[in-house]
């Protein structure tokens, strides 16, 4: 049922559970639906917890699941917090924004001053590795950056599957957690309604110089590194945008000075570094010769492949361009050696020149073939 109407003549939004006898609070008033803007009618009774109701269907009632009054809340006090923290205030802050090219109605959406888009969802209810990677692939599609918030109870207990694929994609685990004041029905209230009075927003990040792992935020003075640390995943978005227009190796400075100038305050060059290592080491980008960078390129790319390979080489003997380089040397090397006639041998080779972008490599790969060729001629 939904708790949340927009007054039809200001478009205040209204939260039905803020009020003890909604119908006789707002009388007078006349409501709509924030999404279809078909007219609401409130309901409250002795079995009812106030909230708002159609007159007809609504067409976006199956992007969403029923609210509840702790999701409701979540959202509330989370966007409260983003208004407030520095590394979020200074960007425009949404409540309930429907996404049509996703076929979401997103609980929070953040626009950035240059136009980067991040949305955060808060999960209360269960979601299964399968739901979790097609909203997301969902919101990616749109080029939009999720968050996802879960139930720390339901963290403890979820499946290893799911959350490593909270990490893998935002590299933090951002929780939520509710206090509720029991109050008797009486008169004046005849209905309990679960509306938490306190509502905590967490991050565990155990990398952090912090003895614990699950930190509170509200309240939480962290440094700018620390912040720096927990939302590497939205500093991301900004440089992948500018490696995704451009078709040539991007060395730092070039990356950084391309950034919009709200981006280029909170990334200094080390910090720059350090944000491409980590994307990196999970396969979103590629390092080149020269200290330089680039958005994956290999036809096929998976950056399953790429974290199996990884995880099999040695650390710390090896930079990130000779392992770059490695790695593409052992994806193409196999192609080559499987080619049984000439004609199949060229068809890769072609493959190569017109995909093949790091010079190093095209300089391993073209004594390889000079090697299968010759193979080819003298097996003939």
């Amino acid at each position: 049922m939904p708790f949340v109407a927009a007054d039809a003549e200001t478009g205040e939004r209204i939260n039905a559970l803020h009020y003890r006898q909604p119908k006789e609070e707002l009388a007078g008033r006349r409501f709509i639906c924030p999404f279809c803007q078909v007219e609401m009618l409130i309901r409250h009774g002795a079995v009812n917890r106030p909230h708002f109701a159609h007159r007809l269907h609504c067409p976006y009632a199956d992007w969403a699941h029923a609210e509840t009054p702790e999701h409701l809340a979540t959202k509330e006090t989370l966007a409260a917090w983003l208004h407030e923290d520095p590394f979020w205030r200074e960007a425009t802050i949404e409540l309930e924004v429907r996404l049509p090219e996703a076929h979401r109605i997103a609980d929070i959406l953040v626009t950035f001053p240059d136009g980067t888009q991040v949305a955060h969802e808060c999960q209360i209810s269960r979601l299964s590795r399968k739901q979790f990677a097609a909203r997301t692939r969902a919101y990616a599609q749109m080029e939009i950056l999720v968050l996802w918030w879960f139930r720390t109870g339901y963290l403890k207990w979820v499946r290893h599957d799911l959350i490593q694929a909270i990490v893998d994609q935002q590299g933090t685990r951002l929780g939520i957690s509710f206090q509720k004041r029991r109050r008797q029905a009486d008169e004046q209230h005849p209905v309990y309604h679960t509306w938490p009075h306190r509502v905590d927003l967490w991050v565990y990040y155990p990398g952090m110089d912090i003895t614990d792992d699950r930190l509170r935020l509200q309240g939480l003075e962290l440094s700018w590194d620390d912040r720096q640390e927990v939302w590497r995943s939205v500093l991301w978005m900004p440089v992948r945008r500018v490696l995704a227009s451009t078709a040539d190796w991007c060395e730092f400075y070039d990356i950084h000075r391309q950034l919009h100038p709200s981006w280029q305050d909170r990334l200094r060059h080390r910090d720059l570094e350090c944000l491409l290592s980590t994307y990196w080491s999970r396969g979103a980008v590629v390092a080149g010769p020269q200290e330089t960078w680039r958005l994956p390129y290999l036809p096929g790319w998976r950056a399953h492949d790429w974290y199996h390979w990884l995880s099999k080489q040695p650390d710390g003997i090896v930079s990130d361009d000779e392992l770059s380089e490695d790695y593409h040397y052992a994806y193409w090397r196999p192609r080559l050696e499987r080619a049984t006639t000439l004609e199949e041998l060229r068809a890769v080779g072609e493959a190569i020149g017109r995909t093949e972008r790091n010079p190093l490599v095209l300089d391993r790969l073209r004594t390889l073939y000079r090697e299968c060729q010759e193979r080819l001629r003298s097996s003939a």
